[in-house]
């Protein structure tokens, strides 16, 4: 079980390492002026500032918060695959929009259930959560080489 835990925030942490390191370059090579790319990048804080607790409070609602972690992970990384195909300015603002909604409240969903599963069965939380960390700097190296 830890094993999958580590292994799943290597990837969802190394996810983010790459956005935030090239997301912008990526933006100004799609022809967006700096303005344009402030607005997209903007928005899914802004956006995830309403989102994430409502996901929360649905979750801590539920006899089963897994469904609502279910249902981030499959329409927060669709998010985020379909952003780096937008070309137009509105769809990408509506897709940063998605991000907020959908991608940002993952993580501390997870680290919910995470908590809640190392309290019931035992294991180290940091131990786990370590791996998050190497997985946002590693996979933004090896993209910079």
């Amino acid at each position: 079980m830890s094993f999958r835990i580590s292994l799943y925030f290597f990837f969802i942490f190394g996810s983010l390492g790459v956005f935030f390191f090239y997301f912008q370059i990526f933006l100004k090579d799609c022809g967006f002026s700096f303005a344009q790319i402030g607005a997209i990048q903007a928005t899914f804080p802004l956006i995830a500032m309403i989102a994430a607790p409502t996901w929360g409070m649905l979750a801590d609602s539920s006899s089963d918060p897994r469904w609502v972690l279910r249902t981030l992970l499959f329409f927060g990384p669709l998010s985020f695959v379909l952003l780096w195909f937008g070309r137009d300015f509105s769809v990408c603002l509506l897709l940063a929009a998605f991000l907020g909604i959908f991608f940002q409240p993952i993580i501390p969903i997870h680290d919910s259930l995470v908590l809640r599963s190392v309290h019931l069965h035992g294991g180290d939380y940091g131990a786990m959560r370590i791996w998050g960390s190497i997985g946002f700097t590693i996979p933004a190296f090896i993209i910079a080489m």
